[in-house]
């Protein structure tokens, strides 16, 4: 169960079937920050060629990507490493993610055609 937000406000869940947060997903689960986690840069560096939409100022696309650490942060979906500016995906969310991925990528997609031939 994750855990509270410290604020006490609440926080928007995500949608695993969502395009722009499937690849937030694939971003986070690129392999090349599997073993000293990311920053909040190299998350940015990701995210300018998907279509999550973050704006031309660096600073205001800095406050954006923070937001969207906090989100997966509070769903537990990536842990702080202690004493650093980096992240890193929780082991039992890569399966969770992975699976989002899947059934976006793979399940999905069969799945509408499959209802578009019925209709």
């Amino acid at each position: 169960m994750p855990k509270p937000p410290a604020s006490g406000r609440p926080v928007k869940a995500f949608n695993p079937l969502a395009r722009v947060e499937s690849q937030l997903f694939g971003a986070l689960m690129s392999g090349e920050h599997t073993l000293h986690g990311f920053t909040n840069r190299d998350l940015r560096d990701k995210l300018r060629t998907t279509q999550v939409s973050l704006s031309d100022n660096p600073k205001t696309q800095s406050a954006q990507v923070s937001r969207l650490l906090h989100r997966l942060h509070v769903d537990g979906l990536v842990v702080k490493i202690p004493r650093s500016r980096r992240w890193r995906v929780s082991a039992s969310r890569y399966r969770i993610m992975s699976v989002s991925l899947q059934l976006r990528e793979i399940h999905f997609p069969s799945l509408h055609a499959d209802a578009a031939k019925a209709a």
